[in-house]
């Protein structure tokens, strides 16, 4: 890797960007280096490393340089991380971000436990209340109250079925 303070560093003026936007995205053969899809000029952006403190000097750790050409969702995406990152006090630990993003990508790679966390736990659907009144009209027999939870009681679906009303639920 070469060490950005060796680097004679060039300041762009703004009239810069694009024209250096449409060699580099050229040179890249029109993908984006991240989400490995091809992208039209239009739908990219001149990606450039931001500074993680406001005193850091341009060029030291790539502070303010040039990466490259991402297409924007990617572009949008890197920023939302670094930031995150930032806010977190991440760039404090004694570890690089494209470190924690390396480790982060294995970590995802990896096999799953076979747990299931409790709020990925499908819900019990409630039954309509228009359907449970669909078979009070129905019933001849006593009827148990709509439950407060509006979940269906066994004893509720043995009239419902009994009854041959169709049970309609809630959409979640």
């Amino acid at each position: 890797m070469v060490n950005n303070r060796e680097l004679e560093m060039e300041y762009l003026k703004s009239k810069d960007i694009k024209p250096l936007r449409e060699k580099l995205h050229k040179e890249q053969d029109f993908i984006c280096p991240v989400c490995e899809q091809k992208t039209p000029l239009s739908e990219t952006t001149l990606d450039h490393q931001h500074k993680l403190f406001k005193d850091q000097p341009l060029g030291e750790n790539g502070a303010g340089l040039i990466r490259g050409v991402l297409c924007k969702q990617c572009n949008s995406v890197e920023g939302k991380i670094f930031n995150s990152l930032r806010r977190m006090g991440m760039h404090k630990k004694d570890i690089s971000f494209s470190e924690i993003l390396r480790n982060l990508a294995d970590y995802l790679e990896r096999d799953n436990l076979p747990l299931v966390h409790p709020t990925e736990i499908p819900k019990e659907p409630k039954i309509k209340k228009t359907c449970y009144n669909k078979l009070k009209k129905v019933c001849t027999v006593k009827m148990p109250a709509y439950p407060k939870s509006g979940k269906l009681t066994k004893e509720l679906e043995k009239l419902f079925i009994r009854f041959n009303v169709d049970i309609e639920y809630l959409k979640s």
